[in-house]
């Protein structure tokens, strides 16, 4: 509310009970993703709402194309298992959840590319989670949104998606994103640099070479940063990755 406060007038002699105030935990609606596809195929993005207290949630969304082709889609899923998968039999997202404190709802947005659209067209969805706290007298809800990038990549060229292991991370733990390349072309793909750098409000701790896609005959970090520093990871890819293939690289990083 906007003011943080509840204040009555008590009278001389008169027990007063019932009488109920307090902060509630904040709502988690997590996290931001960016995914790069082929164009006709469609992006799944994962994301999580974690109620502080009890209520009802309804989560709503804003496309905006970057340049605005038509064919893109969005729909919202209800991922039942919080697997982080459209799996057969889970539904469209209600239009309102309840939930109650600390209950968590898994949600996966589809992002349908369009067929035809050029290479680096990309749409920006802003996903926003509405909740209408329960018992509140007046009513009082909350808002809070994220954002989804979903880009065209080429037809021939490395699509590249990258994934954290933590939705939420307090200082001093540590979050690992793991990046994975893939070539979902016809022609094997060479001379491959895969390029990121630590978040902000991060340091970097370590990176690795997770798992090496068919044709790819090496994989050396040619830059990292000192560990509790900041800065550029770059890893390159010695060989050709074939048609199909895919693999794996990964860093870790510090929260201040």
């Amino acid at each position: 509310r906007p003011a943080d406060l509840l204040t009555f007038t008590a009278a001389a002699g008169v027990v007063y009970d019932g009488v109920e105030f307090g902060d509630v935990p904040p709502n988690l609606w997590a996290a931001p993703s960016a995914l790069g596809v082929a164009g006709g195929t469609a992006a799944y993005h994962r994301h999580t709402f974690t109620a502080g207290s009890a209520g009802a949630v309804s989560v709503s969304a804003v496309t905006t194309p970057l340049p605005p082709v038509p064919g893109w889609g969005l729909t919202l899923w209800h991922d039942l298992d919080c697997n982080g998968a459209l799996d057969a039999g889970e539904p469209a997202l209600p239009a309102l959840v309840p939930l109650s404190a600390g209950q968590a709802l898994c949600v996966i947005a589809k992002h349908q590319a369009p067929l035809g659209a050029a290479a680096g067209s990309q749409e920006l969805a802003t996903l926003t989670a509405t909740f209408s706290y329960g018992g509140a007298v007046p009513a009082l809800s909350a808002s809070d949104a994220l954002d989804d990038v979903t880009t065209i990549t080429f037809a021939n060229g490395l699509v590249i998606s990258k994934s954290v292991d933590l939705a939420n991370a307090a200082p001093g733990n540590f979050l690992v994103y793991t990046i994975t390349y893939s070539n979902p072309g016809t022609v094997p793909l060479s001379n491959i640099a895969i390029r990121d750098a630590t978040p902000p409000w991060t340091t970097f701790d370590s990176a690795a070479c997770a798992t090496t896609g068919a044709g790819i005959t090496g994989c050396a970090l040619s830059q990292q940063p000192a560990a509790g520093a900041t800065g550029t990871v770059e890893w390159l890819l010695g060989g050709s990755l074939l048609a199909g293939g895919s693999g794996t690289v990964s860093f870790r990083v510090r929260v201040e």
